[in-house]
């Protein structure tokens, strides 16, 4: 067995790369040496060079705008989206992708949905809350993380 996966899981709060902030996050994601990275609220900017990232979509239901993205999957290893919602809650909200690890096939799943009442969709349909990640090997019904978070914070 080879080193551990390490996964990060981050809400940027829609850092961006021009700002001190947005420096420190990125320093941050540098030095964790994640092989996963998994954050709501962000920009790709931010991520380490040398990886691969696929993201939910620009629509998540507020106002566009360019560079933003509600879920970023991000890893050093080969990417592939496997799938994105593309109606309902889940629009702009869920990014399903596979990487091939050193350890095997794993399946990213990135999601962030709103709760309370601040959402035009009732917090009882949404099919999850908060920032949510499930890392898995291909064939294994075993999470190896799952990170929630109440939201807002």
């Amino acid at each position: 067995m080879g080193a551990p996966l390490i996964v990060t899981t981050w809400n940027t709060q829609w850092a961006t790369p021009n700002t001190g902030r947005g420096h420190r996050v990125a320093a941050k994601l540098k030095a964790t040496e994640s092989g996963v990275i998994v954050f709501t609220e962000g920009v790709n900017e931010l991520l380490p060079e040398g990886g691969q990232a696929v993201d939910a979509g620009a629509d998540w239901g507020y106002a566009p705008e360019p560079d933003r993205r509600k879920v970023i999957v991000w890893t050093r290893f080969p990417l592939s989206l496997e799938t994105v919602a593309h109606k309902g809650a889940a629009l702009g909200r869920l990014a399903v992708a596979v990487a091939s690890t050193p350890e095997g096939v794993v399946r990213i799943i990135g999601s962030a949905f709103p709760g309370g009442t601040h959402t035009s969709v009732p917090a009882a349909q949404m099919p999850v809350r908060g920032l949510n990640i499930c890392i898995t090997l291909t064939g294994s019904k075993t999470c190896w993380g799952h990170s929630t978070r109440p939201y807002p914070p």
